[in-house]
């Protein structure tokens, strides 16, 4: 009969999910045909056949309406196939497509070894074949599944241990385990056959629980609270208890736990005995019970924890206790003890809705946490409370200097602001200030954090923990004291100060003193100021301590002074200054040396160093920012007269002298000129000049060989050494020429014959480029 059930079961199945896929939108859920690997072919249900081929070492009869697992393990797992009512549906959307799981075979398993520890979250079973086996249990909507692996050997047995979940009921009847072969699945559109091809009923795979061991019924304070004339007793698993006795009370085993009733007077403890279901059991040791006793301590009066549940590993822990009005007429005879250790009464507060007291109990380092008040003359407890402990919330904490960002460390010379991202569902975080180490003030932005100015060394922030929700009485109380995790350092915060804007300023913290043609004056920055060449060494850079905040910290500041030629950079002149400033009362006077020649640019340039690990503590780069910079050139002169030596390496002689005999090329010439020319306001030459000298022509020959007087205009191009005595320059003339002496030539008839003799003339135009070396004048 089972077996036909669960063919009609999975014929109805079928139909049903071809019926859905051609009348409704959405598609039916798919069946799972799953059967051991090497197993007998078994028949599809409702006389269903294959369509087309199915893979992964499946086959099938000559009807195709039996299906046979693969032969070997090598195909274990799962594969898509089709099937269908006839073969003419195989085309159409009433085809249904399957799931084919090849599994291992089916283990045998030990009815009366399958154990539950329900607390320890294990199940234990003994068997064969237990490897690579999966075990779901569940109980209503939880379940959870799990597979052995390792499996060990036990008495010859196999011996697997599994993870459940620990949040099931404890109670057999309505927990079912069911056991899964390697590779197999379960639901409730999964048909699993056996070896011989038969398919399983549901009941084959189901397990029945032998024993459900728990390691705890009763809770952590083991007390009962009579004071509204009957208590409840709560349970860890109030599902696992049959029935409850209480000795000379009342004990009735509820779905939430036992209520205790009709307990005498003057009774202050009861024992209480509770039997547990069939097959569960309580794990004493190595001994399992059936039955489980106790004795709870009578509660007379209810408490509660206002401030709940309180930090573990926190320091100077507090909590806030409230009593019911007639509990606490007389609070000095009561004694509070806080797990097992005393607690001090800190503070006392009657309101309407209550007696509150405020109790020191220092750190709390356990996760349950028991509160007992009781009387002094006889030790009779009044009342408890238990509750477990929470861990401090993680304090993530972040220092900000205004307009800088994050530093990590304690600034003594200007505030940080403090942020807190820790948050917790209870309380909330204040830092505390510390004495001798930093100082907290509240600001519209949040806590300011500022450390003593004769402190210093390392030190760690400390928060208080307060509850919003407690009485306004005890707002600002501090339950708990956190220290952050890390020691910050408390040194001054060294802020980069203004030496840039400042030096555009009424009052600059680095400025440029010079003596020009008016006296001493101010240089002001980005400007390049002419200065006489005798006033070149009367420059001095002020630095002045006074106008640099007194919260910027230390300062360096690199002075830089360097010297340029017309020609290039005087390394020489070259000189760094490497200053470490702060506030104070002086100023200091640096003087500016190192120019040697007209037209020479002294530059100075202050650079604020500002190194990383002095204000944000992140690394040692060093970031230079360049604050203020000046150049001064030492002339201010406007024309230079001066004598070079000019070699031209081939000039032109015009002249009107007949059949041109004073015209044509001189070769080799060799003379000394003095040039006059405009400068630009750097001091660089005019590329035009008026020059004028002596000029030995044509010295390569005899007839053409002259001594020359000249004057005219001059193209000049320096090619080094510009304003240097070695000045080398490229240069094109066109001069007027007197010849000192005189000179004849032969005129010759068109034989070539002469014919006689002429005076040449002495005045003559001389063009070509030449070749000057030298640079001895003077500037103008």
């Amino acid at each position: 009969m089972r077996f036909r059930a669960r063919g009609l079961r999975a014929t109805l199945l079928l139909f049903l999910s071809v019926l859905g896929s051609c009348f409704v939108a959405r598609p039916a859920s798919a069946l799972t045909l799953q059967a051991p690997s090497g197993g007998e072919a078994f028949s599809l249900p409702g006389d269903s056949i294959v369509c087309g081929v199915p893979g992964a070492g499946w086959s099938f009869d000559s009807l195709k309406k039996r299906l046979r697992p693969p032969p070997d393990a090598a195909h274990r797992g799962s594969t898509i196939a089709t099937i269908a009512l006839s073969y003419a549906a195989c085309g159409t959307s009433s085809a249904q497509a399957v799931t084919l799981v090849a599994t291992g075979p089916l283990p045998t398993v030990d009815p009366s070894s399958v154990t539950l520890f329900l607390d320890a979250g294990r199940l234990e079973v003994r068997g064969e074949g237990l490897e690579g086996v999966r075990f779901m249990v569940a109980a209503g909507t939880r379940s959870s599944t799990d597979v052995c692996l390792n499996v060990t050997k036990d008495k010859g047995r196999d011996f697997c241990a599994v993870n459940v979940d620990r949040s099931l009921p404890a109670d057999p009847l309505r927990i079912s385990v069911h056991v899964i072969p390697d590779h197999g699945k379960a639901g409730v559109d999964v048909i699993t056959y056996d070896k011989s091809g038969d398919s399983l009923p549901e009941e084959a795979t189901r397990l029945p629980l032998a024993r459900l061991v728990l390691g705890h019924v009763f809770g952590p304070s083991k007390t009962v609270d009579v004071s509204t004339g009957e208590g409840r007793v709560e349970l860890v698993h109030p599902e696992a208890v049959a029935s409850a006795e209480c000795g000379i009370a009342r004990c009735d085993a509820t779905d939430g736990g036992v209520i205790v009733k009709s307990v005498p007077v003057p009774t202050t403890s009861i024992p209480v005995k509770l039997k547990l279901r069939p097959r569960v059991f309580l794990a004493r040791g190595e001994a399992q019970d059936p039955v489980v006793a106790d004795t709870l301590t009578v509660l007379r009066c209810a408490i509660s924890l206002e401030s709940g549940a309180p930090l573990r590993n926190a320091d100077d822990t507090q909590v806030l206790v409230r009593l019911d009005p007639r509990c606490g007429k007389d609070t000095d005879s009561l004694r509070w003890t806080a797990s097992g250790e005393t607690a001090e009464v800190r503070r006392v507060e009657t309101l309407d809705d209550g007696l509150y007291v405020l109790l020191w109990v220092g750190r709390v380092v356990t996760d349950q946490f028991t509160l007992v008040a009781s009387r002094t003359e006889d030790g009779s407890v009044l009342g408890v409370v238990s509750v477990r402990t929470v861990e401090p919330p993680p304090l993530r904490t972040t220092l900000t200097l205004k307009g800088l960002g994050e530093i990590a460390f304690i600034p003594k010379n200007r505030d940080a602001v403090l942020s807190v991202s820790a948050t917790s569902s209870a309380g909330a975080l204040a830092p505390i200030a510390v004495p001798g180490a930093y100082t907290v003030k509240t600001e519209k932005d949040g806590p300011h954090i500022r450390g003593e100015p004769t402190s210093g060394g390392y030190t760690a922030l400390r928060f208080a923990y307060r509850i919003p929700s407690v009485p306004q009485e005890f707002a600002g109380t501090s339950f708990a004291t956190l220290v952050e995790p890390i020691q910050r350092p408390i040194r001054d915060a060294s802020v980069p100060a203004p030496i840039g804007a400042s030096s555009v300023g009424d009052k600059p913290i680095v400025e440029l003193f010079c003596k020009t043609k008016k006296g001493l004056e101010q240089i002001a920055p980005g400007t390049s100021p002419h200065i006489p060449f005798s006033s070149r060494d009367s420059c001095r850079l002020m630095i002045h301590r006074e106008r640099i905040p007194e919260d910027a910290g230390e300062q360096r500041l690199d002075i830089d002074i360097s010297v340029t030629t017309l020609s290039g950079e005087r390394p020489e002149a070259a000189v760094s200054h490497h200053l470490v400033l702060r506030h104070g009362d002086s100023t200091d006077l640096i003087w500016i040396r190192g120019a040697d020649a007209q037209f020479d640019h002294i530059k100075i340039r202050a650079t604020q160093v500002v190194d990383e690990s002095q204000y944000e503590g992140r690394g040692t780069a060093k970031l230079s920012l360049p604050s203020a910079q000046w150049t001064v050139v030492t002339e201010d002169a406007r024309f230079k007269f001066y004598a070079t030596a000019a070699i031209p390496t081939a000039l032109y002689r015009f002249s009107n002298d007949p059949q041109n005999l004073g015209t044509g090329p001189l070769a080799l010439n060799f003379g000394v000129l003095s040039r006059l020319t405009w400068l630009d306001h750097d001091g660089h030459e005019g590329l035009v000049g008026l020059e004028g000298g002596v000029m030995g022509m044509g010295l390569a020959t005899e007839k053409d060989r002259q001594m020359a007087i000249v004057a005219g205009l001059g193209v000049s191009v320096p090619l080094g050494n510009v304003n240097q005595p070695t000045q080398a320059a490229v240069n094109i003339h066109a001069w007027a020429a007197y010849t000192v002496g005189d000179h004849t030539g032969q005129l010759t008839d068109t034989a070539g014959n002469v014919t006689g003799t002429v005076k040449l003339n002495p005045w003559a135009f001389v063009f070509g480029p030449s070749i000057t070396i030298g640079n001895v004048g003077t500037f103008l």
